[in-house]
């Protein structure tokens, strides 16, 4: 998980939060606040990106190439409620799909998968554009 990683996955978080109207990002009152919450988010995006996408993208290989990849989108949602769990669970609500946590409605299902568009599109772009990425 290299620095260069985590700052995209960052300002990817970040962009989506301000695109996606169901996307509640707590900024904090300060700009340390503000730094600390979107560095947490990004490193354990960092840590699942690393260790629990691989396993579902080999888990889900068939339904991906019956779809041609779009499966994975789905993928993607996936993981952002999970690392909206997870910092929820260990930490402290700092990133919500509407109602989740603790409640998956399918505003929020839905707020997940256009913010996993978001994030693909800002990653893809930025990784472009940055050379060690």
């Amino acid at each position: 998980m290299r620095l260069t990683r985590i700052i995209i996955d960052g300002v990817a978080l970040v962009a989506a939060a301000l695109i996606v109207p169901d996307i509640e990002l707590a900024w904090g009152s300060e700009p340390v606040q503000t730094f600390l919450t979107v560095a947490v988010l990004a490193v354990v995006l960092g840590v699942i990106d690393t260790w629990v996408r691989p396993v579902l993208s080999a888990l889900s290989l068939p339904i991906n190439l019956l779809t041609m990849g779009l499966f994975s989108f789905l993928l993607n949602a996936g993981l952002l409620l999970l690392l909206a769990y997870v910092v929820d669970a260990l930490w402290q609500p700092l990133l919500r799909f509407g109602d989740f946590p603790p409640d998956l409605t399918p505003a929020a299902i839905g707020a997940a998968f256009l913010a996993s568009l978001v994030v693909s599109v800002v990653s893809t772009l930025m990784s472009v554009l940055v050379r060690d990425a």
